[in-house]
């Protein structure tokens, strides 16, 4: 299964309400909501559990999933309509602003790309480290 997954704040996505095109859609992950004391299955098991004799249904207890499937509500933000897509399984999800992280690289190099090759080709052949040779076009991103 998956671990982490990471998705955008904002969705391009299909509008299937008025606006029948590819809009900008709010993401936010979908949570239960808090159950009704009123819904036939809660007064029935109330009534049943009235009274003496115990607990009078199985409560479950052998859960094996570790992974929940996780569930976006994507808003529209024209119309404002709400659609609901599963995504499938995951441990967690985390919704970031921006779509792809950008790693940066520890060395970048100031040197023209032909020049480059060049001053690698040679740092090879003489068995010399390419810093070693030009330490001011090697600079570090701290």
């Amino acid at each position: 299964g998956r671990k982490m997954v990471s998705i955008p704040k904002k969705k391009n996505h299909f509008c299937s309400n008025k606006c029948k095109k590819h809009t900008i859609h709010k993401v936010t992950q979908y949570k239960k909501g808090k159950d009704s004391v009123h819904v036939l299955g809660k007064r029935r098991y109330d009534r049943k559990q009235s009274g003496f004799g115990g607990q009078t249904k199985p409560i479950f207890r052998k859960k094996v999933k570790t992974t929940k499937i996780i569930v976006l509500k994507l808003e529209c933000t024209i119309c404002k309509k709400r659609q609901m897509k599963i995504m499938g399984r995951a441990k967690s999800i985390q919704i970031t602003d921006d779509k792809k992280k950008k790693t940066k690289r520890d060395v970048m190099f100031q040197i023209p790309p032909m020049q480059l090759r060049y001053f690698l080709k040679i740092s090879y052949r003489i068995n010399i480290c390419p810093k070693d040779l030009f330490p001011e076009n090697f600079m570090s991103l701290g």
